[in-house]
């Protein structure tokens, strides 16, 4: 699995964690990180590449509305 980070950013050495929500009932785990990622108003700076996982694009949640950002499977923030 490869770890590509955008153009032009970088991470930040003030807070270099990454955080992954596991499988659960309910996805608790997924809406934690959610919350988290809006409440701390997070910037996406990378992605994951696997090539097991089937590319597709969607809209970004976080992105700004009506228009919006595309989103890949696997990114971080």
């Amino acid at each position: 699995m490869g770890f590509v980070v955008e153009a032009g950013k970088s991470f930040s050495s003030d807070c270099p964690t990454l955080l992954l929500p596991g499988l659960s009932i309910g996805n608790v785990s997924q809406l934690a990180i959610d919350l988290l990622i809006s409440s701390l108003r997070a910037k996406r700076i990378a992605y994951l590449d696997e090539p097991s996982v089937l590319p597709c694009v969607g809209n970004d949640a976080y992105g700004p509305l009506p228009e919006g950002d595309l989103a890949l499977p696997l990114e971080g923030l």
